[in-house]
């Protein structure tokens, strides 16, 4: 044991003057696969029983091209080595040290390439290690027929479908893919058919962008940008981020990549502009890559270099947590909406977690899509009901501009191969289908034919019942009156929604503890509880005898009274009472509709006031019982409607009304439109009337 130790390091000792390397030798077997190991002529000095090598690494992954590994190597004979993937190109040799580079980036996940070092005399002694190649791909939006996305990337990072038929997800033959267009007016705020990735909490992607970062789009502008400022189709940019953008006027309206970086944390945005106008209907492939390590940032249009500016200093996130998120169709906000909205396709929205080459942006190019056929049929401003109950073989209205006569309508099921054509009329602003009689309840992908082109329109689901009531234009009921610019239940707010012509004002009434009946929606009027102070106590609360007197002098748009809950039920019968007396004393009972939380105060109402319309909030599925009480309004919370459909031609069937509260976004207003309903209560009847006005 001791002899053979000994001849192991005096033969260590004695060959180390003879190792020497050939650079151009290693350079070709550096990268040589596993199966094709070259093997020089056994060094006849040593007995390959004491040949011995020790390996070692402090690099356990990368990341970025261009990320070097360093291995170091004891071996008392000549070595070489192989990798299991060729992702690495050699950098240098030495007896003791092997250096190699990050090459080929890893983009489907993470991946572990094997490096082993082998004695070349006897290559059965070897060591093996691994590097991990982490994924570059930090995050990759493929679009689903639904219309929802998913992230493609090993991160599975959530991305959330804000629903409405601001977009629609179509087929593209040319792109072999899905692509989303976005239908939205161009460089305004959108408040649905956008896709939210929040990165707030998490850390994938903030890690992503911190430390050099990649963004990839490619999109197609459908519609000429006259918009005043930007206009926005992949991005996330409040007060710091990052993103793509068409430039303001003022700047030429070009393709620009647009972090933010700065050396003292404010904010700092760095125009990396393009020169490029993007041209109506043609598509571009885009890149902007910011160089923490060379302090740059670039810009790539369709493989090609437009513009490197200085970017020195450390990456700035949006300052408010509500505003880090990335928009797909426009840009984040800290609002429910997204701001500089997109009109057009986006085909690939991309995050990388890494500073790409140039031979790297060159190969994004080659691989995406070029030649995508002209935009034959060019519709705008869509607007279609995105779920109906109706009754078979009615009429669908589907809202925009740009139909002819002769257009066909096709819907293409979403579970299966079934599609089927519909005629059509055009109307000003509108096309009317007349619904085959071979669709059955179901999802629906919608599309214009014109001749051998078609144009995608959106999503739908259709439920069809013989009994089904004829869609009519809702009453529209202003929640707390019209108070985006005056206080809710106040005169003011009231005399907005009677010059706006809303149909109805929803107020909250109120007992004071001397008897006299006031309007707010809280139980506190500054600082002070409502039912427990005097009127006198309650300085400035407006009174149900003011609104009364207001609403006789419009009685076009009727008042919804709301009897708020009160401590106790004797409370509750003592305000009801009063309310009524009021009612009938000042005249207004033909007018006035009535809402409420208590059961007992519906049937005290609905004893009282025979045929007025009056809805429990918290109706039940005992529809018939509410209408044997004489509540003739089933009165639900939107989403439980949505929920349940079938409570609509229930409720219909009995002769009872539907009321849904409170609907605020479009899209589950054109919903509750299109599943029957008969009041919609809104803190935007604004919106609701745009809707109805261009529906009926």
């Amino acid at each position: 044991m001791k002899s053979s130790l000994f001849r192991k390091l005096f033969y260590h000792k004695k060959l180390s003057s003879c190792f020497c390397v050939c650079a151009l030798a290693l350079s070709v077997v550096a990268c040589k696969p596993e199966s094709q190991p070259v093997t020089p002529t056994p060094t006849p000095d040593i007995p390959k029983e004491d040949v011995y090598i020790v390996v070692s690494t402090r690099t356990k992954t990368v990341t970025d091209p261009g990320s070097e590994v360093v291995v170091s190597v004891d071996c008392n004979s000549k070595w070489d080595y192989t990798l299991s993937v060729e992702s690495f190109v050699e950098v240098s040799r030495s007896e003791t040290e092997l250096v190699l580079s990050l090459d080929k980036l890893s983009y489907e996940g993470d991946r572990k390439i094997g490096i082993k070092i082998y004695a070349t005399q006897a290559p059965e002694v070897y060591k093996e290690l691994s590097v991990t190649v982490k994924s570059a791909l930090a995050f990759d939006a493929v679009f689903e027929d639904d219309g929802s996305a998913k992230d493609a990337s090993s991160n599975s990072v959530f991305i959330k479908y804000i629903e409405g038929d601001g977009s629609v997800v179509y087929y593209n033959s040319d792109a072999g893919r899905n692509v989303a267009r976005f239908l939205g007016s161009l460089g305004e705020n959108c408040q649905d058919g956008y896709y939210k990735i929040d990165y707030s909490s998490g850390r994938t992607i903030k890690d992503a962008l911190s430390d050099g970062h990649t963004l990839e789009v490619q999109f197609m502008l459908s519609e000429q940008n006259n918009v005043e400022g930007e206009v926005k189709m992949f991005s996330s940019m409040q007060d710091g981020g990052t993103g793509f953008l068409l430039s303001s006027p003022s700047q030429g309206r070009d393709i620009t990549f647009l972090p933010n970086v700065s050396k003292d944390g404010t904010s700092n945005w760095c125009w990396a502009q393009s020169g490029v106008v993007p041209e109506v209907g043609k598509y571009y492939h885009v890149v902007g890559v910011w160089d923490k390590t060379a302090g740059k940032a670039r810009v790539y249009v369709n493989g090609e270099l437009k513009n490197e500016v200085d970017a020195d200093g450390e990456f700035v996130f949006p300052t408010q947590r509500t505003a880090q998120w990335f928009c797909i169709g426009g840009d984040s906000s800290t609002g429910d909406y997204a701001e500089s909205s997109w009109n057009g396709d986006v085909v690939v929205a991309r995050i990388y977690d890494a500073v790409l080459r140039e031979s790297d942006i060159q190969s994004l190019w080659q691989n995406a899509d070029h030649d995508f056929s002209e935009k034959a049929i060019d519709l705008k401003n869509l607007m279609y009901l995105p779920s109906c109950i109706l009754r078979p073989e009615s009429e669908y209205t589907i809202c925009g501009d740009g139909f002819r006569h002769g257009d066909k309508i096709r819907f293409k099921s979403m579970k299966s191969a079934f599609a089927v054509e519909a005629d059509t009329k055009v109307g000003a602003g509108k096309i009317v289908v007349n619904l085959p009689k071979e669709l059955v309840d179901g999802s629906y992908k919608i599309s214009l034919i014109r001749g051998s082109q078609s144009s995608p329109i959106g999503n739908s689901e259709f439920f069809f019942s013989d009994n089904a009531k004829l869609l009519s234009r809702p009453i529209i009921v202003a929640h707390r009156g019209f108070h985006k610019q005056y206080d809710e239940n106040s005169i003011a707010a009231l005399q907005a929604a009677q010059q706006a012509g809303f149909d109805a004002v929803e107020l909250d009434v109120w007992l004071t503890a001397d008897g006299r009946l006031v309007v707010n929606h809280d139980g506190k009027w500054n600082g002070k509880t409502v039912q427990s102070s005097s009127y006198a106590e309650l300085n400035g609360i407006p009174t149900l005898e003011n609104f009364i007197n207001e609403a006789l002098k419009h009685t076009d748009t009727k008042l919804v009274i709301e009897i708020k809950e009160h401590s106790s039920a004797g409370k509750d019968e003592e305000c009801t009472s009063k309310m009524l007396k009021m009612v009938n004393d000042m005249g207004y009972a033909p007018y006035a509709e009535y809402i409420s939380f208590s059961l007992p105060v519906c049937k005290q109402i609905a004893s009282s006031q025979k045929g007025a319309i009056v809805g429990y909030l918290r109706s039940t599925d005992d529809l018939q019982g509410l209408k044997d009480s004489g509540i003739l309004c089933a009165d639900f919370g939107y989403e439980y409607l949505f929920n349940n459909k079938s409570i609509f031609t229930t409720a219909h069937s009995i002769g009872m009304v539907v009321n849904a509260w409170t609907v605020n976004s479009d899209n589950d207003m054109k919903k509750a439109i299109g599943l029957g309903v008969d009041y919609i209560t809104t803190d935007n009847p604004d919106s609701l009337k745009e809707i109805l006005d261009r529906l009926f």
